[in-house]
């Protein structure tokens, strides 16, 4: 995992050809960056892609981003211990396959931005 310490220029050596490598690469980056506790990434069949973070269960909170869009995002009131962290949920289009995204903790995740590193991570990948 990718800890405070990491440079620019370590972290740009910490890259992979390999989908599944890049993607938990770029998933820890995302965990760092934005602060968050645990970070999952799914597809809309309920198959885990990648996943960051311990002490949650991954496969839960999948299946929690594919439900995102029906039971809403939990925000703690200000004031609230960490204990009470946000629980976020984002689905976008990469490469024509809906993804889901869930975020315990942290900063509101940038879905252009994430989309964006996802689709040049699968585009070898991609149907032509």
């Amino acid at each position: 995992m990718i800890n405070a310490a990491t440079t620019i220029s370590e972290r740009r050596s910490l890259r992979s050809e390999v989908p599944s490598e890049a993607t938990q690469l770029y998933l820890s980056h995302l965990a760092l960056t934005l602060g968050c506790e645990a970070i999952t990434l799914s597809t809309r069949d309920g198959q885990l892609v990648g996943a960051v973070g311990e002490g949650y269960d991954p496969g839960l909170l999948s299946a929690l981003a594919l439900l995102g869009p029906q039971i809403g995002t939990y925000e703690p009131e200000p004031g609230h211990t960490p204990e009470s962290a946000a629980l976020r949920f984002y689905g976008f289009d990469v490469n024509g396959s809906e993804v889901f995204v869930s975020c315990v903790g942290g900063a509101p995740l940038s879905v252009d931005a994430c989309a964006s590193a996802l689709r040049r991570i699968y585009a070898a990948q991609s149907p032509s």
